[in-house]
């Protein structure tokens, strides 16, 4: 199959990742802590009539819940850019060994998990991820890939 390693395709792999890996992490919980700073703000705000605790909240639940991904998205942009991968047409080929990118093997041993998404999947390696769009899979080659990592690796969606 080959894949063009556009900017959406690089994006939809880098926020399956993110939101993967924020879903599994502890990191979760500060969302949960700026909330209780926002709350405690609004009692000081109505109590003492001081503002600055209610703000800082403010600041940081908006951060959280609504700035964090734009800014993630912004810096990601800019790396592809600088990339040498970017906008490069690559082959990518499943066979018993595993995948074949680019004329290079990639055993299923070098893959730590696949995650699989709402659009495609994800392939974590050593060094980063390969994302597989399904619409560039034929059925053959999906069922093949599907059934040959389900006995290979982790698959985690």
């Amino acid at each position: 199959m080959k894949i063009k390693w556009d900017e959406k395709t690089f994006l939809e792999g880098a926020k399956l990742y993110y939101d993967y890996t924020l879903k599994n992490s502890k990191k979760r919980i500060l969302g949960w802590f700026f909330i209780a700073i926002l709350q405690f703000g609004i009692v000081m705000l109505i109590k003492q009539g001081t503002f600055g605790m209610a703000l800082l909240g403010s600041f940081l639940t908006l951060y959280w819940y609504f700035l964090r991904w734009p800014l993630r998205k912004l810096a990601l942009k800019m790396q592809f850019k600088n990339s040498a991968m970017a906008n490069k047409n690559m082959s990518i080929e499943v066979n018993q060994n595993g995948l074949k990118v680019d004329n290079q093997e990639l055993g299923y041993d070098k893959i730590s998990e696949v995650i699989k998404g709402k659009n495609g999947y994800l392939l974590a390696i050593q060094n980063g991820f390969i994302y597989i769009p399904f619409n560039k899979f034929s059925k053959e080659s999906k069922k093949d890939f599907e059934n040959f990592i389900k006995n290979n690796t982790d698959i985690k969606s």
